[in-house]
């Protein structure tokens, strides 16, 4: 199973009910995320899905540490993070996202969300 697969929620198999996931964003995550700020670190992450209205609400926690590079020495320094953030999916014809809604298409129902969780690991630095 690939480190990822964790992060792609498949809108068609979510029931009414609450999914919740809990996982770990660790050195592997990050270099497959490929973003520049975080190289590496620790995070617990836990997911909340929800389907409610057509809507499917994606509620995340995640707390632990990173590793950045200081703006002062330059040097890698551990940066602890903490937070919660929400994310609205819903299925539509194409996909598209506005930053407050994402629209995946109803043919495929499948999202990948951990971009979006990495953008959030990354605001709390």
């Amino acid at each position: 199973m690939e480190k990822l697969d964790a992060y792609k929620i498949d809108l068609h198999a979510v029931l009414d009910d609450t999914e919740v996931r809990s996982m770990q964003a660790d050195d592997e995550f990050f270099a497959r995320v490929q973003g520049n700020e975080i190289q590496s670190g620790s995070v617990a992450v836990e997911m909340q899905i929800h389907h409610t209205s057509g809507v499917f609400v994606v509620a995340f926690q995640f707390k632990g540490e990173v590793q950045v590079m200081c703006d002062r020495c330059l040097e890698p320094m551990m940066q602890p993070v903490e937070g919660d953030a929400e994310l609205r999916i819903k299925l539509g014809e194409t996909y598209e996202d506005d930053g407050e809604l994402i629209v995946v298409s109803e043919d495929e129902g499948l999202v990948d969300v951990s971009w979006q969780v990495y953008e959030q690991i990354a605001l709390q630095i």
